[in-house]
């Protein structure tokens, strides 16, 4: 239990560093990066995700509309016939 303690100890001691207000902060030797990184990383991931999903949904919907015109072109052309029949 000492020896865990003492550890504990010198990893707080090693991670801590004096402001220059003369107050300690202490800084996690492991973290490689921080939240805030993180954070903005997964945002700009989140986004890219998104454009994706919009030009995704664009280009689905124009194919919808062109799909729809075509159709329509078709039944104003076969009203056009039935119309000229009568």
């Amino acid at each position: 239990m000492r020896r865990v303690a003492m550890i504990v100890l010198l990893l707080f001691a090693a991670a801590c560093k004096k402001e220059a207000d003369g107050s300690y902060r202490i800084e996690n030797p492991f973290a490689s990066r921080s939240a805030k990184e993180k954070a903005h990383d997964n945002a700009a991931k989140a986004r890219s995700e998104i454009d994706k999903a919009a030009k995704k949904v664009e280009q689905g919907a124009r194919k919808l509309a062109k799909k729809a015109g075509q159709g329509l072109e078709k039944a104003g052309k076969k009203l056009e016939q039935e119309s000229k029949q009568h």
